[in-house]
């Protein structure tokens, strides 16, 4: 019989946790940063390959983490 467990608020991600330790000033650059690597990948001169796009998919997820963590901070 499999015991389930109470659905708590998800944990977070290694990525989540780095974030949460930098300070604000380092995530802004870092969000300057994965904005323009998105670019690069969406708009870039070359060939537009799957793996580009996913590569500016896996930057925009990481976009999102930062963003929030910022929300997060602009509202306590």
């Amino acid at each position: 019989m499999k015991i389930l467990k109470k659905a708590g608020p998800p944990q977070p991600t290694k990525l989540q946790k780095r974030i949460s330790g930098l300070p604000t000033s380092e995530i802004i650059i870092w969000t300057e940063n994965y904005l323009a690597e998105i670019g690069k990948h969406v708009a870039g001169l070359g060939e537009k390959t799957p793996e580009r796009y996913s590569d500016a998919l896996q930057a925009a997820e990481v976009v999102v983490d930062l963003v929030s963590e910022l929300h997060k901070r602009s509202n306590v």
